[in-house]
């Protein structure tokens, strides 16, 4: 919040009545309504008719504390054409979520409920709440728990003269479905624009008094939204008060007011307990986002209180309630999951903290075992271990050999590439291999809380000794579609080609490039030599001596398997090198 907006709000707690201040975003020339703060409080969302029809426009809080101008989420406005009414919109806890209204062709009735979700930064296309919360009733003002199994709506029925809308609730069965919806008997009759608090047990709502709309909160009592507290600092002109919405520290109240947008200081007796973790999940090695899950945990009553998602980039909003007994659960695929314990009390003040939660990722040792492919002779080698998933790289030299044994913690549910580099006799090694998964380790405060037994996985590589006629197979080589030209992701392969050629100095070799069936036996010859060639040119232009290649095409006349699939095919279109002399 900005230095000027900080002064307005200490005169206007000093005058009393005139707290409330209006909104830089709200104009005056238009209507805005339904304000929702996003659970980092960065961002505030609301409907406006700015383009002549309702739409939902988002502004972001900037450095310095001001909104920066609102801005239309053309995205779910054009969606919501041709009809273009679109509002009520409503944050879920993780902000990866967005609830509100529309009147939109293929609907259930009058105007219904939709959600989008974020995905890279963008909203989706929205997805209708289907049959058991819309009817053929006007459903509007979406709410969701912070858990997203829980929702809070409005219905009005047609042919109501008195436009009372009824508070409605619907909630999620153990499948992930939604119930019907069935009416909340809450004190108020009235109940427009609900906004379920954190912890569930308070839910904001606008209800009619003395034919105005005034806001109030009601409390959980006996499974029943009861015990109505009139928001007396908000309600204070004879205009309707509506779409409260909460920031982020439970500090400042939004709502909406004759067509504008207000925020309000929030007096200590209304305010709410509890902590608010703002942060991200990251990886405790690389330091990088994890799409995590974070469990919000009752340990007296032993139940979930709440879950909650972070985004692609680890990034999550966390509400905890004032229980004596809660517990932070974060898990995560090919992670030990953390756990930490948290006491809050209903005299703490609320505090909003950033936290940023590292995971460890499950490992494995994986012991390669490098010997001669004839003699089982075990041989010293520089392996290269790179994951295939994370593009992280490793080296293990010939000092870290132990009887021709490397051990290595490789991330398990991953892929690596091994590379080992030419050795004097020998073919270089460029394999791939898969690290499953063990059974998981909860990992609490950082500490190994449940053991598993380590178990060891064994990888042989045998390396073959270079002699007169060995052939190789060359991986990874490609060519443009009915042409010599190299692909890209063929140079890597062909450096390790140079490497043994420098390492084996005395090594004159035959490159020799093979087809499948399909052409005729003067076009598949004629190509595969074309081929065989470019890979000379190619090595010779690094440094390799010509005297020591010889490029030939077999066409189709050396298949591996029979030509009777295109798998097949492909596994005879390849490119081999031939030991043709060597000392």
């Amino acid at each position: 919040m900005s230095r000027l907006l900080l002064v307005a709000f200490f005169f206007a707690c000093l005058l009393g009545s005139a707290q409330q201040v209006k909104l830089p975003v709200s104009m005056d020339d238009f209507i805005e309504y339904a304000p929702s703060v996003s659970p980092d409080g960065k961002y505030l969302v609301f409907q406006s008719n700015r383009t002549g029809m309702y739409g939902l426009y988002e502004c972001e809080l900037k450095a310095d504390g001001q909104w920066s101008e609102a801005r239309s989420l053309d995205k779910l406005n054009d969606w919501s054409k041709p009809q273009r009414l679109i509002g009520g919109p409503c944050y879920s806890a993780d902000g990866n979520s967005l609830y509100f209204c529309a009147l939109k062709d293929g609907g259930y009735g009058e105007m219904d409920i939709y959600v989008a979700t974020k995905k890279n930064n963008q909203w989706t296309n929205p997805e209708n709440l289907g049959s058991r919360i819309n009817s053929e009733h006007i459903e509007t003002f979406p709410s969701i728990s912070a858990d997203q199994k829980t929702l809070f709506f409005s219905r009005t029925l047609l042919g109501d003269t008195s436009r009372c809308p009824k508070l409605m609730k619907s909630e999620k069965d153990e499948n992930g479905r939604w119930k019907d919806a069935v009416e909340v008997n809450a004190t108020e009759s009235c109940a427009k624009t609900p906004r379920l608090l954190y912890d569930q047990n308070y839910l904001l709502l606008s209800g009619k008094s003395a034919g105005s709309f005034d806001i109030v909160r009601l409390k959980l009592s006996n499974g029943q939204y009861q015990e109505a507290m009139p928001m007396k600092f908000a309600n204070q002109s004879t205009q309707q008060e509506t779409g409260a919405s909460l920031s982020k520290r439970e500090d400042m109240l939004v709502f909406a007011s004759n067509g504008d947008l207000f925020f309000h200081p929030i007096p200590n007796e209304y305010r709410m307990h509890g902590k608010v973790w703002n942060g991200t999940v990251i990886d405790k090695e690389n330091k990088k986002g994890i799409p995590a899950l974070l469990y919000v945990i009752d340990t007296l009553a032993k139940d979930t209180v709440y879950r909650v998602k972070a985004n692609d980039q680890g990034k999550y909003s966390l509400n905890l309630p004032p229980f004596s007994g809660i517990k932070v659960l974060v898990k995560a695929e090919k992670y030990y999951s953390y756990q930490e314990t948290v006491a809050i009390s209903e005299a703490d003040p609320f505090e909003l903290v950033t936290r940023t939660i590292e995971l460890k990722p499950y490992k494995r040792e994986v012991i390669f075992k490098v010997s001669d492919s004839e003699s089982n002779k075990s041989l010293k080698v520089k392996i290269k271990v790179t994951n295939i998933d994370t593009k992280e790289e490793s080296i293990i030299d010939a000092e870290g050999s132990r009887d021709g044994q490397y051990a290595i913690n490789l991330r398990e549910g991953n892929k690596y590439n091994i590379e080992i580099s030419s050795i004097e006799g020998y073919a270089f090694v460029n394999q791939t291999i898969d690290v499953p998964t063990q059974s998981e380790n909860i990992v609490a405060n950082n500490s190994v809380a449940l053991n598993t037994e380590k178990i060891s996985m064994p990888v042989d590589i045998k390396l073959q000794p270079l002699k007169d006629n060995t052939k190789l197979e060359l991986k990874d080589i490609y060519f443009e579609s009915n042409s010599a030209a190299l692909s890209d992701s063929s140079y890597k392969e062909l450096a390790r080609v140079i490497d043994l050629m420098k390492v084996n100095k005395s090594a004159k070799i035959e490159i020799s490039a093979h087809t499948d069936d399909l052409g005729t036996d003067e076009y598949n010859n004629t190509l595969s030599q074309k081929r065989a060639q470019e890979i000379v040119k190619y090595l010779v232009s690094k440094g390799v001596s010509s005297s020591k290649l010889v490029a030939k095409g077999y066409g189709k006349t050396k298949p591996k398997v029979a030509n009777t699939s295109d798998e097949n095919r492909a596994i005879n279109r390849r490119v081999e090198m031939k030991i043709l002399d060597i000392k």
